[in-house]
């Protein structure tokens, strides 16, 4: 039964296939996801009894992949540690709850597929960093990530295999503090194939102290520390950023302005603290931070329909002055419930979904909070964009179409608009907008944008190979910052892409019409 990627139960078969022999041995063969055995994995075993790893003998596979392992009878983790990249890009792979009693076979185990990402780490004079420790996490799981080979070499370059698919690449300096501080990074990354990161400069880093207590002075022990770029908003990577038993807490920054946000444990019923503009230029405490006591605020948000949604982010805000309170793990779960600590109050509750997913944002103002207290939330449909019409084919009969990018037409989306595709590649192109839809005969297709009152043309790049049929693609976002002004209106919109295999020498797509939500 597989429990996660790079982990595998086989327990229920062992007790049926493991017969009891005088010599025991652990047999196998180690393949690659295509079927190939894989020469040079090391074996490693745990047992799962005492915690205690285990010394084996004969414990790699062979030129086909084959491995014999003696190893005592007992309940074991075995792990398979492929050959690091670039010689393999296999990830390790740990089975759980393995008997061994005689003879045991496991039969064919398949490497988990993984990429490799390699680069270089430098100081800020250009100078190789040995020693810097690389971790992983699989963003999709939550799961960190076992490497081989995590440690930079003395010419700073490194190369670990990871999962395709979202992960975080983490450079901890935190094992160099007694040579050198540096400030710790991490790189979110979206892989499909092998990636070099390159240089990667270590900038200086600075020790951010300071101690968090509640109502009465007595400390706050495990609250959470993150630390943003006041600008940006970009959250850095702090390994170590819960306080102790002291509640102290002890991190690594580079110098910078820097929002934190502090974080206790909701068991504790305290309210977030947010301190902004930290100025960091050296060693840095910020002395003692006090909490307060807090309310639980809770609910469940739902679409139009009452479906339950999952991901929605809660913002509280005052009602009287319109201040945003910080809030932690302020997500609904997967039945769209959410629980967070506020002060008491009155208080507006805004439900705000991602612009990835169709929704808006519903708010439910001027709540008296005065202990416990349950708000649920409906937030309002908001289509991406709707398709309408009857575009115009070109060059081998394809006809091109229009579709929404950049998620949903909401306030604040800058990434919202419209893309181009199935047109003749690498064409000029041209995007009709307006504010009422037409269907009248135009170049021996339909006009879809009335052009009264307001009628824009804006131009659209579009790659795909040139003069190849349906290749062509592009997009643009809408040229307006989408503002309060602008929800409730509805645009309409049409490509129109040079072909000279369609009448008039114009192809045109079919219409596309989204409205503006809060």
């Amino acid at each position: 039964m597989l429990t996660r990627p790079g982990r595998l139960s086989l327990l229920p078969a062992f007790f049926l296939t493991a017969p009891l022999a005088s010599a025991d041995l652990l047999l196998g063969r180690v393949v690659d996801d295509g079927g190939a055995g894989v020469q040079g994995v090391d074996i490693d075993a745990k047992d799962l009894s005492s915690g205690d790893d285990v010394e084996l003998s004969n414990d790699g596979t062979d030129a086909n992949g084959d491995f014999a392992v003696t190893i005592p009878p007992g309940f074991y983790e075995i792990s398979f540690n492929p050959p690091p990249p670039p010689l393999t890009t296999h990830l390790v792979l740990e089975v759980d709850n393995v008997i061994v009693a005689g003879t045991s076979n496991l039969g064919t185990v398949a490497l988990p597929p993984g990429v490799a990402v390699s680069g270089r780490t430098l100081d800020s004079s250009g100078l190789p960093v040995a020693g810097v420790d690389l971790d992983a996490v699989d963003l999709t799981t939550g799961d960190s990530v076992d490497l081989i080979g995590d440690k930079t070499d003395a010419l700073g370059d490194f190369i670990v295999a990871v999962p395709l698919g979202l992960v975080e690449v983490r450079i901890d300096t935190t094992t160099l503090f007694d040579v050198q501080v540096y400030a710790p990074q991490a790189f979110e990354l979206d892989l499909s194939a092998d990636v070099d990161l390159g240089d990667l400069t270590l900038l200086d880093g600075y020790f951010l102290t300071g101690t968090v207590t509640g109502p009465g002075g007595g400390e706050v022990v495990g609250a959470d520390l993150d630390v943003s770029d006041s600008a940006t908003n970009f959250e850095y990577f702090t390994p170590g950023d819960n306080t102790d038993g002291s509640g102290f807490f002890d991190v690594v920054v580079p110098a910078g302005t820097f929002d934190i946000e502090i974080c206790p444990k909701t068991a504790d019923e305290l309210v977030t603290a947010e301190l902004t503009d930290v100025v960091v230029t050296g060693d840095t405490d910020l002395g003692t931070i006090s909490l307060l006591d807090g309310v639980f605020l809770t609910g469940t948000v739902t679409d139009s329909g009452g479906s339950p949604l999952q991901g929605i982010d809660i913002d509280v805000r005052d009602s009287v002055s319109g201040l945003k309170l910080p809030l932690c793990s302020d997500n609904t779960n997967a039945s769209g419930q959410y629980s967070v600590i506020v002060p008491e109050g009155t208080l507006d509750v805004v439900f705000d979904p991602s612009y990835s997913v169709p929704y808006g944002e519903a708010v439910t103002t001027s709540v008296l909070v005065s202990g416990a207290t349950n708000v649920n939330g409906a937030v309002p449909d908001c289509p991406f964009g709707t398709n309408y019409g009857t575009g115009l084919a070109g060059t081998g009969g394809v006809v091109p179409s229009l579709h929404p990018v950049g998620g949903t037409p909401r306030v604040g989306n800058s990434a919202w608009g419209f893309g181009i595709e199935d047109a003749l590649g690498a064409s000029p192109a041209l995007l009709l907008l307006g504010v009422a839809p037409l269907s009248v005969p135009f170049w021996g297709g339909t006009l879809l944008v009335n052009p009264v009152p307001v009628f824009t043309f804006l131009p659209v790049v579009l790659g795909g190979g040139l003069g190849l049929p349906g290749a062509g693609a592009g997009s643009l976002a809408f040229p307006l910052p989408i503002t309060a002004d602008l929800v409730g209106i509805t645009i309409y919109g049409q490509g129109i892409i040079q072909d000279f295999a369609a009448p008039n020498w114009f192809a045109l797509t079919d219409g596309m019409s989204a409205t503006f939500c809060p």
